[in-house]
């Protein structure tokens, strides 16, 4: 009874004050000016805290549009672009109603009924080698999941990857500055280099291992709920390739081996998800740090290419022997070159899509459409050539200037374009050859 007669107290005196807060608006009075009327209602108030929004800080329509259009600007690739998940929704499909879509995922956010759904499944070939198993997200789940994985990243991550050697999924660890790191190991003479591969990395994770690391490193019991409702999706072994947020789980699976390699003192090493490179004094440190991982990788339920065969992924050797690239970069004859399959994997990219344009109805449209395409080019361009402006591939760069400009004049052709226009298109393009040349300082 004594209970209900203080509740019923309290909700008396609740409403007493509404209307003195009322009244004090009408003559723009503040409670400061009734210090005990003002001292009960913060009692009220400390009885009845406001309910903090769920994932205020994670999760907001502001995050949410940031992240579409970064998605958007991602999905480049014209085959990319009309991608869709098991949703049957594109990229372009979501474009057309992307506020309806966002408002829609933000109260599903809210009301706390988010899931995500399937992935679609499909295979990349590759040459000489076997399809690699993708899994797609749909548009929606890839927002978020990006909104997570950036979250988790800047707030938790990026530190603790820096400090033990993982340059995967880290913002800011440029080509460059990674070739610099591996520049410094040699001068304080770690020359040697054991690289390896992961075999199957993605497939092989262990997701109830991978549930236990998360549990270790993040407290966050909602962001906790999403990401195992994001182990759940995948209907194969380990955890899909293809979501954003893969890497980050892949990095995060291996970083208890990150932290031993980091604490010996005799070696140097980096990390770029299932790509390992440890750095050692001499040959015979190396391959003893290739039995201690690979006896670590036996526990976690991982295996690495063996030592030995001429054709393997695991290769002991100096970095200024040639024949070991970091990232895609080989050091040579005193020069920094870029192994010859990124350097055709780049120009496909840039020139592949001008080649597969189809014709269109009208001229104007087709312009537009040029133009588009030129830009989204200008970007890969400016970026790819920004990443490896210290390798010594001028030539090959004038080659790929070359054939983007013959492959533009057959469109131009093709889509009967007028003189005027082709004009403003070619001079629109960039030229790879003429970015600025930033050389690193040579052993």
């Amino acid at each position: 009874m004594k209970k209900n007669s203080k509740i019923k107290a309290v909700s008396v005196k609740s409403k007493r004050l509404q209307k003195t807060s009322q009244v004090l608006k009408k003559k723009n009075l503040s409670w400061n000016n009734i210090p005990r009327e003002r001292e009960s209602l913060m009692k009220i108030n400390s009885r009845f805290p406001k309910k903090e929004e769920k994932n205020s800080s994670v999760f907001s329509e502001e995050i949410l549009w940031n992240a579409w259009q970064q998605v958007y600007r991602s999905k480049t690739k014209k085959k990319r672009r009309f991608s869709r998940g098991i949703d049957n929704v594109s990229i372009e499909d979501f474009k057309g109603k992307d506020k309806i879509f966002l408002q829609d995922i933000y109260r599903q956010i809210e009301g706390d009924f988010f899931v995500f759904d399937e992935l679609f499944n499909f295979q990349i070939k590759k040459k000489n080698k076997k399809p690699r198993d993708i899994q797609s997200p749909t548009i929606k789940d890839r927002i978020i999941q990006k909104i997570i994985n950036d979250y988790l990243v800047d707030n938790h991550f990026r530190n603790l990857f820096n400090k033990f050697g993982i340059v995967g999924s880290v913002k800011g660890n440029s080509i460059k500055s990674i070739i610099e790191d591996v520049l410094n190991f040699n001068k304080e003479g770690y020359v040697f280099i054991l690289k390896t591969d992961i075999i199957k990395y993605f497939p092989s994770i262990n997701v109830s291992r991978l549930r236990n690391v998360l549990n270790y490193y993040i407290k966050d019991k909602e962001l906790k709920k999403y990401l195992y409702k994001y182990l759940e999706v995948s209907k194969m072994s380990g955890i899909a390739q293809g979501p954003p947020l893969s890497p980050l789980m892949a990095n995060l699976y291996l970083l208890d081996l990150d932290k031993k390699l980091a604490m010996k003192k005799k070696i140097k090493h980096v990390r770029y998800v299932d790509d390992l490179l440890i750095f050692c004094k001499s040959r015979e440190e190396a391959i003893r740090q290739y039995y201690f991982i690979k006896k670590y990788f036996k526990k976690v339920y991982l295996d690495i290419h063996e030592l030995g065969p001429p054709d393997s992924k695991t290769k002991i050797d100096k970095f200024d022997s040639g024949n070991i690239d970091v990232l895609g970069v080989v050091f040579r004859n005193n020069q920094f070159l870029i192994k010859k399959d990124k350097l055709s994997k780049f120009e496909n990219e840039v020139v592949a899509p001008l080649q597969r344009m189809g014709s269109l109805p009208e001229a104007e449209k087709a312009f537009d459409q040029i133009f588009k395409l030129v830009a989204i080019t200008n970007d890969k361009i400016i970026g790819w050539g920004g990443s490896y402006s210290f390798c010594n591939v001028n030539r090959t760069f004038v080659k790929i200037d070359e054939k983007i400009k013959n492959n533009l004049n057959k469109l131009c052709d093709k889509l009967r374009i007028t003189k005027s226009q082709r004009e403003i298109i070619l001079k629109r393009i960039k030229k790879i050859s003429a970015l600025k040349f930033n050389p690193i300082i040579k052993l």
